[in-house]
């Protein structure tokens, strides 16, 4: 691996995470996923009426309700949108981390999470499923590191952000 190579391949992945920022900024308050109108919601209610009132119906997601609509509340959606992008990007980036990809491995990994519609479109959005996954990875990346104490703590806040994780 020579320094030209490494530096292509950081080249590629800031062009992805500015890429991401910007269609964050430009899909603003377009809510595809249907789920995250609710959640931000959710933490109106509790701001206006100090009521905790469930994104879905019979069951919500606590942390990414709060995340997401704290940021929406105060800074506006776009800014929410890129919080939960900067989530999905940091997790693919300490996936490959966690499992020392190298330079190739790496490249097709990134590539195939950036070319994917549902991955790389989707999570700029307000969405929760961004949330659980970087939380779902720093427990992984815990348990390679053999921190099973952080890796409880990061896997108990996966489950408070999406059960299915």
């Amino acid at each position: 691996m020579n320094l030209l190579e490494k530096n292509k391949l950081n080249i590629i992945v800031y062009s992805f995470l500015v890429l991401g920022i910007l269609l964050s900024i430009k899909r603003s308050s377009n809510f595809s996923d249907g789920d995250s109108f609710d959640v931000i919601m959710t933490f109106l209610n509790f701001i206006d009426y100090g009521v905790y009132t469930p994104s879905r119906a019979a069951y919500g997601h606590l942390v990414p309700e709060f995340i997401i609509g704290f940021f929406a509340y105060n800074f506006g959606i776009p800014v929410s949108n890129i919080v939960c992008f900067l989530f999905f990007f940091s997790s693919i980036l300490l996936l490959t981390r966690t499992f020392k990809f190298n330079n190739l491995e790496s490249f097709f990994f990134y590539t195939l999470c950036f070319s994917n519609f549902l991955l790389f479109i989707e999570n700029t959005n307000s969405i929760d499923y961004s949330i659980a996954l970087f939380f779902f990875v720093v427990s992984i990346f815990f348990i390679k590191k053999e921190n099973f104490f952080l890796n409880s703590i990061f896997f108990g806040l996966t489950i408070i952000s999406r059960a299915n994780f």
